[in-house]
């Protein structure tokens, strides 16, 4: 299918212009780029539309995580767990969910190892 088939940068970039809340065109972006530094400022610019996207904290994980940089890796595993946990005292999330959303988070940072 057309998914299959990756869009020139340009275009998807133009559509982060235009829809900057879509994180799923800077997801689409990051697919799309090689360099890790690079990702991970596109992921920082999708964690400030949507701070509480999975898709975005999966993929900041597994870059911190191929960038071999522990701090990063830390202080990101923390902010999400902040996260998590209000979403928690607000219901918007049961405790069961929390542990799974965790978990593959967890996976997540260490799925990739630092080459």
């Amino acid at each position: 299918g057309r998914h299959n088939i990756a869009r020139p940068l340009s275009e998807v970039e133009a559509d982060i212009m235009d829809f900057p809340e879509a994180v799923h065109f800077h997801l689409e972006k990051v697919a799309l780029l090689s360099d890790p530094t690079a990702k991970m400022k596109v992921l920082r610019a999708a964690d400030k539309v949507q701070p509480e996207s999975y898709e975005v904290w999966f993929k900041l994980l597994e870059v911190a995580a191929e960038l071999g940089d522990l701090e990063e890796l830390t202080s990101w595993s923390g902010a999400i767990q902040g996260r998590l946990q209000r979403m928690e005292d607000r219901g918007a999330l049961s405790p069961q969910q929390v542990s799974v959303v965790l978990s593959h988070l967890f996976a997540a940072g260490l799925g990739k190892p630092a080459s």
